[in-house]
């Protein structure tokens, strides 16, 4: 289950210059898409979300010296929007040292209902979840809730140190009945109440499929739920296995709802990704509620619009209201937005200030920073780009379409592979670049997988 938000429009700037979004760190709508085409098929047009194909790639921003986040601006000529440039946006944010970093106390919520049972589902559950505990730290703590037709708590919080008997615990992890979501996620938050440290990361982590056919199957009644559990102090990370019946709707609103990521899992190498790399931001929370505003000069943008964030916008007067939600950044992470605008007047006036705005975890203060987005040095051909611009350039043009957009009505994917194969031959050592013009030379003449 998939749900479109639509695709961003042009605005002209003077009528409407601020531009405001939540972030979001989340990238399960690309490996969703590269599950589908290994399969041989395009996957639906509203499962593909721009942001997350972009956030998907490393983009090798500097970390901060001495502050949370640092912010970049890069400005070059579009290379998929007729007489248009492009602005590339990344927000990267510190990274804690070992002594910095919080102890967890992790309580897993696994999905064991009979639409796990494949490879790719329970077989790949157990995989990943010996790889994330391989790295945790001897005294973070685990409990694991297990749900079918019920739920059941089959481990308390237990120390990693403990290993043995963990893993134990894992391995005779069966499957069987239907799928009680909304029972599996009321114990996990119970049990993870019951275990709450403060200064610790309290996470709740579901690993699922998505599909809920018992219980209390609206949304709105599990979103709330897992929102009043986030305004005391626990978290909810999603993490999504297997296509065919998979509800990816249900789990990113899980995921937004929770302040946590949310990422789809589709091999091991993915699952090494997430939870061995990406371990300590995923764990380490340094902001939440980080929201992002681009104030656009009428004076040197005659009209712009956002690549992707769609079911992320927010309104002006929400960027300095702090009772409104948004999303969260770990240790270490990075995001990147991507604007079209048309340019206009004098090089040396901005194209206008990027706000960045975010509650800091350690502190318990709200902060704010800007940045004056300087237009003075702009390449005159996208091919003189930064490397790393033009593959964002490049994600965010197929992902745009893949997902049908009208503003990729005059592009293909031919042009696309153009772009990345000049970017793979300066980045011949990433594995991920290699993979998307794979997966680019792949797309034409696959037929769409239905919705």
């Amino acid at each position: 289950t998939f749900k479109a938000h639509g695709v961003n429009p042009f605005y002209a700037a003077a009528e409407r210059p601020f531009s405001t979004f939540s972030i979001d760190v989340d990238t399960a709508s690309y490996t969703v898409a590269r599950r589908y085409m290994f399969g041989g098929f395009l996957p639906p047009a509203e499962s593909v979300r721009t942001e997350e194909f972009v956030n998907f790639f490393e983009y090798d921003y500097a970390p901060p010296r001495g502050k949370t986040f640092a912010v970049y601006a890069d400005v070059a000529p579009s290379k998929f929007g007729s007489d248009l440039h492009l602005l590339k946006l990344g927000v990267k944010g510190k990274r804690l040292g070992r002594e910095q970093q919080r102890a967890a106390v992790l309580t897993f919520v696994i999905d064991a209902s009979g639409s796990m049972n494949t490879p790719d589902r329970l077989g790949l559950v157990k995989k990943s979840l010996r790889l994330l505990i391989s790295r945790l730290a001897p005294e973070d703590r685990i409990a694991i809730v297990q749900y079918d037709s019920h739920a059941r708590l089959v481990l308390d919080h237990t120390p990693v140190s403990e290993k043995k008997t963990i893993l134990a615990v894992i391995d005779r992890l069966q499957t069987s009945g239907s799928t009680n979501l909304d029972a599996g996620l009321k114990l996990g938050y119970e049990v993870a109440a019951r275990s709450f440290r403060s200064k610790a990361e309290n996470r709740v982590l579901l690993l699922s499929d998505g599909v809920a056919n018992l219980g209390t199957v609206e949304a709105d009644a599990i979103l709330a739920s897992v929102g009043a559990y986030r305004a005391q102090g626990i978290k909810c990370s999603v993490f999504g296995f297997g296509i065919g019946t998979y509800d990816d709707a249900k789990l990113e609103q899980l995921a937004d709802q929770g302040d946590g990521a949310y990422a789809f899992i589709d091999s091991i190498d993915e699952a090494k990704r997430v939870f061995m790399d990406d371990l300590a931001a995923t764990l380490n929370t340094i902001a939440s509620d980080v929201k992002i505003q681009i104030e656009f000069d009428p004076k040197r943008v005659q009209r712009y619009r956002q690549l992707g964030y769609e079911n992320r916008q927010l309104t002006k007067a929400q960027f300095r209201d702090d009772n409104v939600d948004a999303g969260e950044v770990g240790s270490g992470q990075a995001v990147t937005a991507l604007y079209e605008f048309a340019l206009k007047g004098d090089s040396n006036i901005p194209l206008g200030v990027a706000h960045v705005r975010y509650l800091d975890v350690d502190t318990g203060r709200v902060e704010e920073l800007a940045l004056p987005i300087l237009a003075n040095n702009i390449p005159d051909q996208f091919s003189k780009a930064p490397t790393r611009f033009r593959l964002a350039a490049a994600a965010a043009e197929f992902a745009e379409i893949l997902r049908g957009s009208p503003h990729a009505a005059g592009s293909d994917a031919a042009d696309v592979a153009a772009v990345l194969r000049t970017v793979q031959a300066e980045l011949q050592l990433d594995k991920q670049v290699e993979e998307l013009l794979h997966l680019v030379h792949s797309a034409s003449g696959m037929p769409r997988a239905n919705p």
